[in-house]
Parts: structure tokens; sequence; C-alpha cells
């Protein structure tokens, strides 16, 4: 009951806060931030989820501190949506790793697993409100749809992108955003 609860809980969060990203009502709190303390905003969002599955995390920061100008939680509310997509879509005790780095005038955020992977038809669509890609009967486990919506419309609000790439079904994904320095 509690799971289903908490569940729900986060289903209902996750639908307000789409309805209030697209009657443009968040208001963010940019400041200057590190992208290293927006993802380990995530690690520990994401730490229970990787735990029940004995997944192992690693997790790889830039030599360099990445200052970004952004709302640090929001930021590290995606890179936790990332984390938990991954965890969700991989197999008990799999890797996932998170790296940041500079490229250019960028800081760039990689998330990437060993999990089901996307079929490449499949990947333009992944950022759309309630898109899921087919899923086979023994990985039910999706939402609605919402939670890369959500991150698509947040980095767009830091003036960022956010991409995916996968090689197709069973080569696992990476998730790539990249915010302004």
């Amino acid at each position: 009951i509690r799971r289903q609860s908490d569940h729900l809980a986060h289903i209902l969060k996750d639908l307000l806060d789409v309805a209030r990203i697209t009657r443009g009502q968040i208001t963010l709190q940019p400041d200057t931030v590190t992208i290293a303390s927006c993802i380990d905003i995530a690690v520990e969002t994401a730490a229970p989820q990787l735990k029940d599955k004995r997944q192992r995390l690693t997790v790889e920061h830039s030599r360099d501190p990445l200052r970004v100008r952004a709302h640090e939680v929001r930021i590290g509310q995606c890179i936790a949506n990332l984390l938990s997509n991954a965890a969700k879509y991989s197999d008990a005790e799999s890797d996932i790793h998170i790296r940041s780095y500079r490229e250019e005038q960028h800081a760039v955020v990689e998330v990437r697993d060993n999990g089901i992977g996307i079929a490449p038809e499949y990947q333009a669509n992944v950022f759309d409100l309630f898109y899921q890609a087919p899923r086979s009967v023994d990985r039910g486990q999706g939402g609605l749809g919402l939670g890369l919506a959500i991150c698509k419309r947040l980095v767009d609000m830091h003036n960022g992108t956010i991409r995916c790439r996968s090689n197709g079904i069973g080569q696992g994904s990476t998730f790539e955003m990249r915010l302004p320095l």
C-alpha cells in the first residue's frame, strides 16, 4: 500500500509540474551553481531505486568545476529523472554511469545505461508529453510519459538542450543534457 501510495504521489507531482510548466507558472530561481551539486541532488534522489535493484552507479565529475546559471533543484530533478529511467529500464545488478564534462561553452551531463535501449524510430519522440515507446509484456514498468517531457521543458527554460542516443533494442541508452556555462 505504501509503495502504491508513493507511486501515485509521484504521478500527481509530475502531472502538477507538467500543468505548471505548460501554463508558464513555474518560476525558476537561477543562481550560479555547479553541475556537481546538481548531480549530487540527483544521486541522493535516485539512490533508493538503485539500491533496490542492486545497480552499480559510477559518477565521474569533470576535473574543473562546471558552473552554470541554473535552478539547482530543478536541474537536479532532471538528472534524477534520467537516473531513475536508467534504473527502471535496466536489469538488476547492472551498471549505470553518469559523467560531467566541458565541451566548448557547455556543461554536459551524460547518463548511460546498458538497459533495454530505444529503437531508432522512437528516439525522436521520447521527450514528447505522454509518449511511451511500445514495451514487451515483461517490461510493463513504464510511467505516464511525463518525466522526460518535464526534463525537456526545464532544460529548455535554462537555454539548454537534451537528447537521447541508443543503438537499438537491448543496446542501452545514453541521455545527454547540455547547459551553457
